[in-house]
């Protein structure tokens, strides 16, 4: 949260995989650097918006 009303940027660093479980132990997802490229990317494409390529090295 910031108090600038421009907002703010965030940069976040994953190191491995995202993995959730429900209360049985039983694996529900795992979300890892190609879930989320394919999620920005979806997303782009469902709203007509470019993608950016420079987010890729």
């Amino acid at each position: 949260m910031t108090d600038d009303p421009q907002g703010m940027k965030a940069l976040f660093h994953m190191q491995g995989a995202n993995e959730f479980f429900d209360a049985q132990g039983n694996h529900v997802e795992t979300l890892d650097v190609w879930w989320f490229m394919n999620h920005y990317e979806s997303h782009c494409r469902e709203h007509g918006i470019p993608i950016n390529k420079q987010l890729y090295l």
